[in-house]
């Protein structure tokens, strides 16, 4: 074992000490596995190594929490723990030097979060410093890593004992099994993020139905645009909230309490900006988190804002509350025209009087319709009664109410329940009234009382914020566009994909990728039902015959576009199709499934649409 050790040290110095020489010179691609070079004149991660006279020590372990150690030990910690001190207070009084001010204080916030969240109290390993730590310590030869300016280190280049100073290397998998440029290419994203090992809910909403039919192994990646939902607001109405964990970590953006309604109506603006609200019922705490939470969240970067109302016991709300939160949100001016999304995930049925809404609701649905006019983005829950919104002489509210995107649930409690089919949640509403369904069950985590709780939930209160996640991704991904109600419920229905609901097409919410890949690469099928393997002209007609959007033959399909391409109108948004659009502007383009226009298989094949261009 010992000269197994050897061996693993001397590659691994053999590399870092390569590294040294070629630092400057490597350009290389970020696809395939390859090393990625970073430029030098940027902060980045330094390898520092050092030449540590007093030989070799544990870096995991301090040899004062030892009852019996070597001297020599306790002398190489000493001068390891002394060096890293000096760096690291070299760091914070040259802090000017760094070009990212905001990602020094995402490092300093993240460790600090990382500490308190931590169960390892042992103080075994150093841990002084957000920026500095020791990666080996073989022999003489000690190798610390620390987050560093260029001009920082040249600095420390010079210190005594340190023999050089090089930039990290970064690599990536080799295992990728998905195309980068195809999904941008489908897409349209500005760039691609992939979060792997993802919570089921993330992964559903970011590709096509799995049909293991076609697709060796489920894909637990979650893709999402780079753009992450930045420079949008999620404004949750909820019991309360909790931002002071590593699920809002990253400081680029707001994650904050905006306003707390106490038991008589009055208003407050916390002084605690990170938690406010119920700390007995942890509704809107998870809420959020699926809405925006680093980890569990749809939307990684987008602002996010708690307004507190009160809770009674069994977690009832009173509408008069919502009513306040939403002229208090008007009266502020907090709704961003065309940035604001507004997540209500509460709801009850309400009787009808003389057949119309009852007053309070009419005064929300006033509300809405002032905000929806401002630009903003109403998304509601449909509820978990497992019944119609409307039920006639009731309607469930605030879902039922006009301009408010009310959202459902699909069955995704494991991987068996969205394979080959949608269905809907057995406890989820439905009916004419809810717009679009999202996955029922999720994984989430929040703060009690300063211990992080991982919880499982189910409920389209959870389906709602992942709809106003997705939302804000679009939102910002597309910053020209002045997205309103009706054409960002289009754009969700476009990218939807459908499935029946006692007797009804509607669409379970979709990110913009459904190319469907398998995590071992092994495909049964082509298209984009399978990762966009290439189709030979005799699986695309099988294709075809197979597909619920048509049942006639390729030919046929053809002479039908023909006669009815006069009778559309030529879509005027690049790239798009469908009913909400009209034909592709390129009357050589076929109009997928999905609404958008190529020549690719994907398009022409399965689900093609016959009447918004040609078919293959």
């Amino acid at each position: 074992m010992k000269n197994n050790n050897k061996i693993l040290f001397f590659l691994l110095n053999s590399i870092l000490l390569i590294n040294i020489i070629f630092a400057k010179s490597v350009n290389t691609s970020s696809d395939g596995g390859e090393i990625i070079s970073k430029k030098g004149s940027k902060d980045q991660k330094y390898v520092i190594f050092v030449n540590n006279t007093f030989g070799e020590y544990n870096i995991f372990s301090n040899p004062y929490n030892k009852k019996h150690v070597k001297r020599q030990e306790v002398q190489s910690y000493d001068f390891a723990v002394s060096l890293m001190d000096e760096i690291d207070e070299l760091i914070n009084e040259n802090r000017d030097t760094f070009k990212d001010q905001e990602k020094l204080e995402e490092i300093d916030n993240q460790s600090k979060l990382r500490k308190r969240d931590s169960d390892d109290k042992t103080g075994n390993y150093y841990d002084n410093s957000s920026f500095v730590h020791p990666v080996s310590s073989q022999g003489s030869s000690l190798l610390i890593s620390a987050y560093l300016s260029e001009e920082l280190a040249k600095k420390i280049e010079k210190m005594d004992n340190v023999e050089a100073v090089v930039p990290d290397i970064e690599i990536t998998p080799d295992a990728n099994y998905y195309n980068k440029n195809d999904i941008l290419k489908e897409s349209e994203w500005k760039g691609l993020s992939v979060q792997g090992n993802a919570d089921l809910h993330l992964s559903v909403i970011s590709q096509g139905l799995y049909n293991n039919k076609l697709v060796g192994q489920y894909d637990e990646n979650y893709y999402y645009p780079s753009s992450a939902g930045k420079g949008i607001d999620i404004i949750v109405i909820d019991s309360g909230f909790n931002f002071d964990y590593s699920e809002y970590s990253n400081t680029e953006r707001t994650a904050k309490c905006s306003v707390v309604f106490n038991s008589d109506g009055k208003p407050t603006i916390p002084k605690n900006k990170k938690v406010c609200g119920s700390t007995q019922y942890f509704h809107g705490h998870k809420v959020a988190d699926i809405a925006a939470g680093l980890k569990r969240g749809i939307a990684k970067s987008a602002n996010i804002y708690g307004v507190a109302i009160p809770v009674k016991e069994s977690e009832v709300f009173d509408v008069s509350y919502v009513v306040e939160a939403l002229d208090y949100l008007l009266k502020n001016n907090m709704i961003r025209p065309n940035k604001t999304i507004i997540n209500i995930s509460l709801g009850g049925y309400s009787k009808k009087v003389n057949g119309n809404l009852s007053n309070l609701n009419l005064k929300v649905q006033e509300l809405v319709k002032t905000i929806i006019n401002k630009g903003g983005v109403v998304v509601a829950s449909a509820g978990n009664n497992g019944k119609n919104v409307d039920k006639g002489s009731e309607v469930y509210v605030p879902c039922y109410i006009d301009n408010i995107i009310c959202v459902g649930g699909i069955q995704s409690d494991e991987i068996s329940s969205v394979t080959n089919k949608y269905v809907k949640s057995a406890k989820s509403n439905y009916g004419k009234r809810v717009d679009i369904y999202a996955p029922y069950n999720v994984h989430a985590e929040f703060n009690e009382n300063g211990k992080i709780k991982r919880i499982y939930g189910s409920g389209t209160s959870y389906s709602t914020p992942l709809t106003a996640g997705i939302i804000a991704t679009i939102m910002s991904d597309n910053p020209n566009t002045k997205f309103t109600k009706k054409s960002i419920l289009n754009y969700l229905l476009n990218d939807g994909i459908s499935f029946n609901v006692e007797g009804l097409t509607k669409k379970v919410i979709n990110n913009g990728k459904h190319i469907v890949y398998s995590s071992n690469g092994k495909y049964k099928g082509c298209g984009i039902n399978a990762g966009n393997q290439p189709c030979s002209n005799s699986s695309n007609s099988s294709k075809s015959s197979n597909s619920n959007s048509s049942k006639t033959s390729n030919s046929s399909k053809s002479s039908n576009s023909s006669k009815t391409s006069n009778t559309i109108p030529v879509s005027t948004v690049k790239a798009r199709c469908g009913p909400e659009y009209g034909r592709c502007a390129n009357s050589n383009e076929c109009c997928s499934q999905y609404g958008w226009c190529d020549t690719t298989s994907a398009h022409c094949g399965t689900g093609c649409q016959p009447k918004y261009g040609i078919c293959k």
